[in-house]
């Protein structure tokens, strides 16, 4: 919505340049018509001067209104990926130059005229300074666009290995007959996960064969640097953090100089009173220009409290609407917590209620060009979340025991959330993505 705003001032300038050169052509116009006045050599060669002037700043004007309308469009129904700053700066930069060129030569007065020295010399200086200003400023913008990463093809870079992978273990655990079931595993002998929660207290669930299972080896995991990394034979690992308003003004270039490779960076928030409003983060426009400033690739993620899907997709507009003008280079993430210290809005809903708010989010999510993910951790897969329901759609899940105790397949693990980072005050969360090698 950015440029539509935008284009509201350049038609305004163009209507008053528009008109502008009108009254110059029709003044020059009436002096060419004019058989005394056409006799004044002066009069006839500034008036002819005019008209080339005129003719070439209309067209230039229209070419400036059409790129301004094509950009507007645009953004409502995007064909066209580049970054918003990049543009505002060359758009700008070649506005401020097209004027100082304009006012230039229209102040500029005849060269042979001694009276018009002084004019002339205005005219001229307020030309260069115009247009050296505004081509520098252009070509800031137009490297910007450039060297701005495009949206789509990144995210379907992130996405396409996980696609693949669910969507393979799927297929095999569709394809998978009852006479290929260990012996040990029978209908009447379900596999029961044993596995323990933040507080240590120990649960019993039966593993749900219908979901597709992660195999990755515990040992693959160790220390890197400032956090946990994994290779084998099939993946390998990136290292990144999750941030909020409570990390306070993080030093990402700092940050980045310590390995981080990525980041979500909460978006938003829903209150877990009665009223439930939607809040924006405080720290979410500086910490994902930051980051992604440093180089670090940025997926952000909302904190839901939705009780129905009408407003888990109220959430996902939300979202939508604030990465408006912003690239994402990983996924944006559906967050539904429980609230253990407290009386929530959510304490209520079910399982089932709160699968169908994760369906509704990740749908308004991917329709509008970005990649759905969804937060969890073992209680929440064990109880809440159905995961048959949310098929191709890569799991955030959250444990801090040594190891993952998911059966379940995932792409994120947050496996901490006592990190310890120079550039950033206090604890933060740390997390570890596991990638398909190539």
């Amino acid at each position: 919505m950015f440029e539509i705003f935008f284009l509201i001032p350049v038609l305004i300038v163009a209507g008053v340049w528009g008109f502008i050169l009108m009254n110059v052509r029709k003044n020059s116009k009436e002096i060419l018509d004019d058989d005394v006045l056409s006799n004044d050599e002066k009069l006839l060669d500034d008036a002819k001067s005019s008209m080339r002037i005129v003719r070439f700043m209309g067209i230039l004007l229209i070419l400036i209104v059409a790129v301004f309308a094509i950009i507007a469009v645009n953004s409502l129904h995007p064909f066209i990926h580049f970054s918003v700053i990049g543009f505002a700066l060359a758009a700008g930069g070649f506005l401020f130059a097209y004027l100082g060129f304009a006012l230039g030569r229209l102040l500029s007065g005849s060269k042979d005229n001694p009276q018009d020295k002084d004019r002339n010399f205005a005219g001229k200086a307020l030309m260069i300074s115009f247009m050296t200003s505004g081509i520098i400023v252009m070509i800031i913008g137009i490297i910007v666009c450039i060297s701005e990463p495009k949206t789509q093809a990144v995210k379907e870079d992130f996405s396409k290995a996980v696609r693949d992978e669910l969507a393979k273990r799927a297929a095999e655990e569709e394809a998978e007959s009852p006479e290929e079931i260990p012996q040990e595993i029978s209908a009447d002998e379900p596999e029961i996960l044993k596995f323990v929660d933040v507080f240590g207290e120990e649960y019993e669930v039966e593993i749900n064969p219908n979901i597709p299972k992660q195999d990755y080896d515990n040992g693959a995991f160790h220390t890197e640097g400032s956090g946990l990394a994994y290779d084998d034979a099939k993946y390998t690992s990136r290292f990144g953090i999750d941030v909020s308003k409570h990390q306070g003004d993080i030093d990402w270039e700092t940050v980045k100089a310590q390995g981080v490779d990525f980041a979500f960076v909460r978006i938003g928030y829903r209150g877990y009173g009665e009223e439930g409003n939607i809040n924006l983060d405080q720290k979410f426009y500086q910490n994902i220009e930051g980051a992604q400033a440093a180089g670090i690739h940025v997926g952000v993620y909302f904190f839901s409290q939705a009780i129905n899907e009408e407003e888990a997709i109220e959430e996902a507009n939300f979202v939508i609407n604030a990465l408006e003008g912003y690239d994402l280079q990983m996924p944006v993430v559906y967050d539904p917590e429980s609230i253990l210290d407290d009386v929530a809005r959510t304490d209520d809903v079910s399982g089932e209620q709160f699968t169908k708010n994760a369906v509704a989010f990740c749908d308004v999510i991917k329709e509008n060009g970005f990649w759905p993910m969804v937060y969890s951790n073992m209680l929440w897969e064990a109880y809440e979340l159905n995961l048959t329901q949310l098929p191709n759609i890569p799991v955030w899940y959250a444990d801090y025991e040594p190891y993952p105790q998911t059966p379940y397949y995932f792409s994120v693990w947050q496996y901490t959330n006592e990190g310890t980072l120079e550039g950033i005050d206090g604890p933060v969360d740390l997390n570890i993505e596991l990638l398909i090698k190539q």
